[in-house]
C-alpha cells in the first residue's frame, strides 16, 4: 500500500468517525484554536501561573511556610502546561 492509499483509507476513517460519533471527533481532533491562531488557554495562562507560583513561594518565605507549598505546586502545575502543550 502506498503513501497516497493510505491517506485515503485514513481520510475515510475520518469521516466515518465524524459521522458515526461526532463528540469522539471533536475531541481527537485537538485542541481548539483562537482567532490570532493561539490555542485556547495557551501562553498567558502558563506564565500566569508560573508567575501566580513564584509569587506565592516569595510570599511564603516572608510570611508563612503554607503559602510556600502552595507556590511549589502553582510551579509544578506551569511546568506540567508547559510540557504538555500541543506542538506545532
Amino acid at each position: 500500500m502506498n503513501r497516497r492509499q493510505e491517506r485515503r483509507l485514513l481520510r475515510e476513517i475520518e469521516r466515518r468517525l465524524e459521522s458515526d460519533d461526532p463528540v469522539l471527533a471533536a475531541a481527537l481532533a485537538g485542541p481548539r484554536v483562537a482567532p490570532g491562531g493561539r490555542s485556547a488557554g495557551g501562553r498567558s495562562a502558563r506564565v500566569g501561573v508560573a508567575v501566580l507560583g513564584v509569587a506565592l513561594v516569595v510570599l511564603g518565605a516572608l510570611t508563612h511556610l503554607l503559602l510556600v507549598f502552595a507556590g511549589i505546586l502553582s510551579l509544578m502545575t506551569a511546568a506540567c502546561m508547559h510540557v504538555s502543550r500541543p506542538n506545532r
